[in-house]
């Protein structure tokens, strides 16, 4: 019995943790998009936009209220002048 309720409250952490690593997934792909449009107008000498997409970060954990989390964020090269910016979360 004690294994059973054990293994069914492990599946509902999991549940929660693959939820939380979804939401923040969204929660950061929306703040690179608004940084990214924020910037789209600016562009270098030979005309490619200053800022722009390049893959992800290397995976690392957020702590959240169900414990951590692990996420890759998004990366995002800049050319030319410097622009500065870090996700709000974490």
């Amino acid at each position: 019995m004690f294994s059973n309720s054990l293994s069914q409250e492990l599946l509902l952490i999991e549940v929660l943790r693959n939820g939380a690593r979804a939401l923040l997934a969204q929660a950061l792909e929306a703040e690179v998009s608004s940084l990214l449009s924020c910037h789209a107008d600016k562009l270098t000498d030979d005309g490619r936009r200053r800022l722009a997409r390049h893959g992800h970060l290397p995976e690392r954990e957020i702590m959240t209220g169900i414990g951590p989390v692990k996420h890759n964020d998004e990366r995002a090269v800049q050319r030319a002048r410097y622009i500065v910016w870090k996700p709000s979360l974490g």
